[in-house]
């Protein structure tokens, strides 16, 4: 028993590595975004205001800005060419500051009247506010505003609101997330603070959201756009091996149509559907990205 056993570990090392790409992008990320919430819960929690709203907005914006950068020193041999070789400009950058300003200007008016909190309970109860409100403003944006409003922004007549968002197609990256129009941005993201507002005071009669929740709907909306097909979106790690909304939304600018939600699921639902996603991902980055655990040693390069 102990022979067979043995025999098959050393089959596994002689033939295959481990995916350490994959490992050190999920130890780095969720590293980074939670331990920044450590810092803002020891300084702002059960006090937010406009001020301490406004820095939580900085930082988290400055992480979403700096991810993919450093993941492209990281990792340069795994990330598409067309990616690494993407020029960011002056005109690039502005408009990244737009974006942070539109955001900070919708936060600060949520701070003042009430809308938006930074309260700590316990530990436990503190994280499942915070994930429950989350994934009820993703799914809520991804099946109302991305579902019916993304597809109907594609077409040819009504494409001048989101054609600047869709100049970039392989190249795309994280920061390219903020280069949207002001109504596309509201469109896609900031509509999530209002839509779950709306239901949440329709059911309870209640406007109070927690602004965490939100900070990782922004993020999330970054990551998606990510050089990196390893970066954790919902940092939920049995969720991320088999969900790929990065794979999806890469496709999306790569391609130009299709896979218009963030969060489809289908690579829940059939695996294969992942498989065949990273198959057209690999063909048009020119990478050879692999989900496995183990993985061979022609795997992880870009050519």
């Amino acid at each position: 028993m102990f022979s067979i056993y043995y025999k098959l570990i050393r089959y596994i090392k002689m033939r295959k590595t481990l995916n350490y790409p994959m490992i050190a992008t999920f130890i780095i990320d969720y590293s980074l975004n939670f331990g920044l919430f450590f810092v803002f819960f020891y300084f702002c929690a059960n006090n937010l205001n406009i001020v301490n709203a406004t820095v939580i907005g900085m930082m988290h914006m400055l992480l979403s800005v700096f991810h993919d950068p450093l993941h492209a020193l990281l990792f340069p041999k795994m990330i598409s060419k067309a990616k690494l070789n993407y020029k960011f400009t002056s005109n690039d950058y502005w408009e990244i500051f737009k974006v942070y300003i539109q955001g900070t200007i919708i936060i600060a008016i949520a701070v003042y009247y009430g809308i938006v909190h930074f309260d700590y309970t316990t530990f436990y109860q503190t994280y499942m506010e915070i994930a429950v409100e989350y994934w009820i403003m993703i799914l809520l944006k991804d099946y109302t505003s991305m579902y019916f409003l993304h597809q109907w922004m594609h077409k040819p007549e009504n494409y001048w609101i989101h054609k600047h968002h869709h100049l970039v197609g392989v190249e795309v990256q994280g920061n390219h997330a903020y280069s949207i129009g002001p109504l596309d941005v509201f469109l896609e993201n900031e509509c999530a603070l209002f839509l779950y507002g709306f239901a949440k005071w329709l059911i309870y009669g209640s406007l109070r959201i927690h602004f965490a929740a939100f900070a990782f709907v922004g993020m999330h909306d970054v990551l998606v756009h990510s050089l990196n097909p390893y970066s954790p979106v919902h940092f939920n790690p049995l969720l991320e091996y088999f969900h790929k909304p990065t794979l999806e939304h890469n496709l999306h600018h790569m391609i130009q149509k299709d896979y218009y939600v963030f969060d489809s699921f289908r690579h829940v639902f059939d695996l294969k559907t992942r498989d065949q996603d990273l198959a057209k991902y690999n063909e048009l980055c020119k990478t050879t990205i692999c989900f496995d655990l183990f993985v061979d040693e022609d795997k992880n390069i870009a050519y």
